[in-house]
Parts: structure tokens; C-alpha cells; sequence
């Protein structure tokens, strides 16, 4: 499957196409990790690298962990702990590590070490979020003889409003698609291994169209038959409990509930820096995506 963006940083215009589409050969979503990760060993193989180095966090990279582990090919998970911000994930993710008996390297850092660096490299990317650019923060500090997953998974959930008019926008008259919504953080992650000179995967549910076909074949998921709206909540929760992972369905990186006051003022502060530098430009928004066109007998084929 090809994957192309533009982003540019004069008009904040960003898009994302998807074309090449896999062929559908897995029987289910499980059995799609697993061949997304034997796509990536076989990289690996060929670029002479020795293991994966697994971003973890939550439920999406622990499936992956879990594929990695049944897979048997040779990885380390990490974890960026962000004192005072992610401290409750922590205690999770060495759980994950130790059901997976995999080494776990932890790297920690302040929060307003990496929120700094946020604003100093806002211009690369125009990513509002700060928690978005933890990962291009930490990334150079793995090995380079590793492969990077980035275990992203979410289509973009926040603004189904913003979605619609860029969907108005769009000349379409095809019954025979729909769209799903892609969201900047896989960009952003793409250019931060590339900017450190890392080879790996940006947005590992994004990498095979085999995954996505499982997800998007459930008629639930289908919000208003023009494009689907965060698919992968409603069946994760039957798969986590089948397969009893560790993760709840949602981990939450950055919140009011888990984030101490001087954390939460501090990046209040910078998101209002970021806001500021955005609007010097009346296109940006503190969210960017875009919809992706998909042939809907991909998906409804089986």
C-alpha cells in the first residue's frame, strides 16, 4: 500500500492519499498485525537491523507487543515517562513488558523540556499538541539498530464539524467510495524518523490495508455512510477481553485527571503560545487532518 502527504508550512495546507491498496488475506484484524509485523521483520532482515524498538503506551501498542512476542521476533519495548504528566502509565506498561518478558528502557524528562522543544520546532510541523511532539523529543535517543513501530492507531475523533466541511470540499460524486479521517501526528512522526535518521514505522495501523479492512467491514462504524468516525473503539473492547490485555481501551496521555496543577499550567501556557504562532497564519488550526478516499468494495468485498 502507498502512502503520500503534502504539508506545507506557508498555507498549513495539508493532505493524504492512499493508493496501491494491499489485498485482503488475513481473516481477521489479529491475524492482520501479525502479517503487518512479518512485513516489517522481513524489512528488517533486508536493511541488516536486529530488533524492533516498540513505542508503548496502551492498548494499540500492546497488541502489537503481543503479536511481537507470539511472533518471536526479537524486540525492546520503551517509554517515554513525562514526570508528573504520564506517571500512571507507567506502572502499566512495565506490567505489559513483564507479561511479554521483553526489556523495557524507560527514558525520562520534564515536562517543560519537551514542551520547549515543542515550541522551538512548532515551525517544522505546525503540531499544536504537545504530547505529539514527545516522540520526535525522545526518538533520537534509540539505537540506530533498531526499527522504530510507532504504535499510532486512532483516526482523527475530535471535530466530526471540521471533517464535514472539508468533506463539502471535496469533488466527489462517487457512490462507490467513502472517506476515512487521517489525522497530522503520523506526518509528524514520519518526519521526526526521518529527521533523526531512523528507520521504522509512523503510524503502524496505517501500514497494511488488511487491518483497516477488518475494522471498516463493521457496518457500526459507518457514522453518516460518507466517512467513518474512530472505528476502532467499538471492537477493541471484545478483542482486549478475548484476548486479555493488560491496556484499558483508552489510556490517556494528558488529562486533568492525571496531570498535576503546575503540569497542566504549564501547558496550558504553551498551548496558548501555539495558538498564538498559528494564528499568524488565518488557515492553521490547532487540529490538522484530512479525509482519505477508499473504494468501498475493498471493504465490503468479503
Amino acid at each position: 500500500m502507498k502512502r503520500e502527504f503534502t504539508f506545507s508550512n506557508t498555507d498549513c495546507s495539508f493532505s493524504y492519499q492512499i493508493s496501491d491498496f494491499d489485498k485482503i488475506t488475513t481473516q481477521d484484524f489479529f491475524e492482520a498485525i501479525d502479517l503487518t509485523n512479518t512485513e516489517i521483520y522481513d524489512e528488517m532482515k533486508q536493511k541488516n537491523i536486529s530488533s524492533v524498538a516498540l513505542l508503548l503506551s496502551g492498548i494499540d501498542s500492546e497488541m502489537i507487543a503481543n503479536s511481537l512476542y507470539n511472533l518471536k521476533i526479537p524486540t525492546e519495548h520503551y517509554f517515554f515517562h513525562i514526570k508528573g504528566v504520564n506517571d500512571h502509565l507507567k506502572e502499566l506498561v512495565e506490567s505489559i513488558s513483564k507479561k511479554y518478558n521483553t526489556k523495557l528502557n524507560i527514558f525520562e524528562d520534564t515536562l517543560e523540556n519537551v514542551l520547549n522543544y515543542t515550541l522551538n520546532n512548532f515551525h517544522k510541523n505546525y503540531v499544536a499538541y504537545p504530547l505529539y511532539s514527545a516522540i520526535p523529543y525522545f526518538i533520537d535517543k534509540i539505537p540506530t539498530n533498531q526499527f522504530i513501530i510507532i504504535g499510532e492507531g486512532d483516526l482523527e475523533k475530535r471535530d466530526l464539524v471540521k471533517y464535514f466541511k472539508i468533506y463539502e470540499k471535496k469533488s466527489n460524486n462517487d457512490d462507490k467510495s467513502f472517506y476515512i479521517p487521517m489525522h497530522l501526528c503520523e506526518v509528524t512522526y514520519r518526519k521526526a524518523l526521518d529527521n533523526a535518521n531512523r528507520i521504522g514505522e509512523s503510524n503502524f495501523y496505517s501500514r497494511n490495508f488488511n487491518l483497516w479492512h477488518h475494522i471498516l467491514k463493521d457496518n457500526r462504524l459507518i457514522t453518516n455512510e460518507k466517512y467513518y468516525y474512530d472505528p476502532k473503539t467499538v471492537l477493541i473492547n471484545e478483542m482486549s477481553i478475548s484476548k486479555k490485555f493488560l491496556s484499558p481501551i483508552k489510556t490517556i496521555n494528558f488529562s486533568s485527571n492525571n496531570t498535576n496543577s503546575d503540569n497542566l499550567a504549564k501547558y496550558n501556557d504553551m498551548m496558548a503560545k501555539l495558538k498564538e504562532i498559528g494564528h499568524q497564519n488565518t488557515h492553521w488550526n490547532h487540529y490538522i487532518g484530512d479525509l482519505v478516499r477508499v473504494p468501498k468494495d475493498l471493504v465490503f468485498s468479503k
